[in-house]
């Protein structure tokens, strides 16, 4: 089995190689130099601390050649609900939290099934869309966490891919897709973007409007208008 480890850390990187290298082949690199290269890798083992939002956006950065493993595994510091919820948003098909031992290791990379808890295979344009505003909300509340910049052009990027994929597939399919893999105010924040995108279709709005109106829709800028300092949001900001 073929097995490329990414982490934040050198250090991270040396104890998940160290793990998998007498059971498996290994191949390493570190997360913010990332360029996962190479073919028939078999599982991706990625070890980051996704409270940091710069290694959330290492990630996404390398998000696409990630889904190219059948198999990734995050390895994440802690055990919370928004650092569970922002690996699966990632791409992860399944999540350990750390200390993770060798055998606990060993197992998730030989279990051929799937984890409960991750995203299945749905619609490709649906499940996108979800994930892409799934991360977009956990990068938001994360830069909140941090005193980081929001990243507005990515949220606006978000609403369009849900906008398109409601477009194209209709809110009963996106109001399935959510419930069926998120859950909490992940979940509550997707379904009104969605019934909001919906209204202004049927209406016939024009795509800017309908922009507008998905992005007044979603709770969680409403949020961070309300917890940030005054200021601190860009102008531009919806």
């Amino acid at each position: 089995m073929l097995i490329h480890v990414v982490a934040d850390t050198r250090n991270k990187l040396s104890a998940a190689c160290t793990m998998l290298e007498r059971r498996c082949t290994v191949t390493s690199e570190l997360l913010g130099t990332a360029n996962i290269g190479g073919k028939n890798i078999d599982a991706i083992v990625v070890a980051a601390d996704l409270r940091v939002v710069e290694n959330i956006s290492a990630v996404k950065a390398v998000s696409g050649k990630l889904t190219s493993a059948p198999k990734r595994v995050f390895l994440i510091d802690q055990r919370t609900r928004l650092a569970i919820v922002q690996a699966y948003a990632l791409g992860a098909t399944h999540v350990l939290t750390n200390p993770v031992n060798q055998p606990q290791l060993l197992a998730t990379l030989a279990n051929r099934a799937t984890s409960s808890s991750a995203p299945s295979e749905i619609s490709s344009r649906g499940g996108e869309a979800a994930s892409a505003g799934f991360a977009s909300i956990a990068s938001m509340f994360s830069a909140v966490m941090s005193g980081s910049s929001i990243d507005v052009a990515g949220a606006k990027d978000a609403g369009s891919k849900i906008a398109d994929s409601i477009a194209e597939n209709g809110l009963s399919d996106w109001l399935a897709t959510v419930r069926r893999h998120h859950e909490g105010t992940y979940q509550h924040c997707l379904l009104v973007t969605g019934v909001a995108v919906d209204f202004g279709l049927n209406l016939g709005m024009s795509k800017a409007d309908i922009e507008r109106l998905h992005s007044a829709a979603r709770p969680e800028f409403r949020l961070l208008f309300w917890i940030r300092p005054r200021g601190s949001i860009p102008r531009n900001a919806p």
